[in-house]
């Protein structure tokens, strides 16, 4: 899913202001979207994204799949609000450090999240009218 990206000139990342999206624009102006969903019964979020400072001109180099422990440290003791959560991380190796998506589902113990490609052609944080 992430082939078309890799040895390519990054622009910038951002997260959509649901958190259910992040887009990654490249210096040819190129834009790829990536949303997270949950299987059925469950709820997917983006819960951190960490860019580095410098990101435009960074080369991205590799994707890959990271260890799923939280960025906070989280843990719940009983008080949470979810019923079972978990967590994932996909790690944007380039030249200039780790951008780092961390989304995480909540779900009751049998369902999971993931990462899919949009295609829909509406930049983060605009409305689309008719």
């Amino acid at each position: 899913m992430f082939e078309e990206m890799l040895n390519r000139t990054l622009k910038s990342v951002v997260l959509s202001p649901d958190k259910e999206t992040v887009e990654f624009t490249m210096l040819a102006n190129d834009v790829f979207k990536f949303r997270v969903e949950g299987d059925c019964c469950s709820h997917s979020w983006i819960e951190h994204l960490t860019v580095p400072d410098d990101i435009d001109g960074a080369v991205l180099l590799s994707v890959e799949e990271g260890n799923n422990i939280s960025w906070d440290a989280h843990k719940c003791d009983g008080s949470c609000p979810h019923d079972h959560l978990q967590v994932y991380n996909t790690h944007f190796k380039t030249t200039r450090g780790d951008v780092v998506l961390e989304y995480r589902n909540d779900s009751n113990g049998y369902y999971g999240g993931y990462i899919v490609e949009d295609y829909t052609n509406t930049p983060l944080g605009r409305e689309v009218s008719d």
